[in-house]
């Protein structure tokens, strides 16, 4: 196992379905990936999900209820991830890169190769969004799961709508660890960040809750994660250099 694709989804079987298909049609190794989904309790529309999710072997999920933030629904669906890196996605995309599990296991795996730990971004193209954001954005990155142990996150929880993923970039941007994946994405209900084509019941939540809690993105601070996952990096690092010199080190041996 390589990837767990892991998203929320409330009221949207059709979508699901939709996502579903491109990740059969898109994935080479089918077995290398698992899908992880996170669903709610009171979804008016739980039957007609369970039934299109029942139909694939590699998909998994979680019935739950409610949860107050959907950032720490994807924490807990991380935890139950058996696969080293997660893919961070939504219930209203599409894979359009063809073998993209070979792609990004390839550009991952020699990213930590040469930096001798596994502690990246994998910064993925959303066709809709990331045009207006200069490439300094990216709406569903690839992620070590590690980053929850590390973090306690996969996305921090301080959003309970829109803009954790600019947070997670940010501090991931800080420590100069961003590693581009030519992954494309179809975000299927939006045209730009702002312009969101029909907005559902969900979507229209999603954005309520945003501008209800008002938590600045661009701003929310990042230094206390920068530091975890600098410690990280530097401990790591050195325990490998003890090894490869024949050494061990007690101090670093409970990483």
């Amino acid at each position: 196992m390589k990837f767990s694709l892991i998203l929320n989804s409330r009221n949207r079987p059709d979508h699901l379905q939709i996502f579903l298909t491109s990740v059969i049609n898109t994935t080479k190794d089918i077995e290398d990936i698992e899908v992880i989904i996170g669903l709610d309790k009171d979804d008016p529309s739980l039957i007609d999900s369970l039934n299109v999710l029942n139909k694939y072997k590699f998909v998994n999920y979680l019935v739950q209820n409610r949860p107050i933030n959907p950032n720490s629904s994807l924490t807990r669906l991380g935890l139950l991830s058996i696969a080293p890196y997660l893919f961070v996605l939504n219930d209203d995309t599409r894979l359009v890169t063809h073998s993209w599990d070979v792609l990004a296991w390839h550009t991952l795996s020699a990213y930590a190769t040469r930096l001798s730990d596994d502690i990246c971004y994998g910064r993925t193209i959303d066709q809709s969004i990331d045009k207006d954001k200069d490439g300094k954005y990216c709406a569903f990155p690839i992620l070590p799961k590690k980053t929850i142990d590390i973090l306690g996150f996969i996305v921090p929880p301080a959003f309970p709508g829109l803009g954790g993923d600019v947070a997670i970039y940010r501090i991931f941007e800080k420590i100069g660890r961003i590693v581009d994946i030519p992954l494309i994405i179809e975000h299927t209900m939006h045209q730009t960040l702002e312009q969101v084509i029909n907005p559902d019941q969900t979507a229209l939540e999603m954005r309520q809750n945003t501008y209800r809690h008002n938590t600045n993105w661009n701003t929310f601070p990042i230094d206390d994660y920068v530091f975890k996952l600098e410690d990280y990096i530097y401990k790591t690092q050195h325990l490998n250099y003890l090894n490869s010199i024949g050494c061990i080190s007690e101090n670093f041996s409970s990483l």
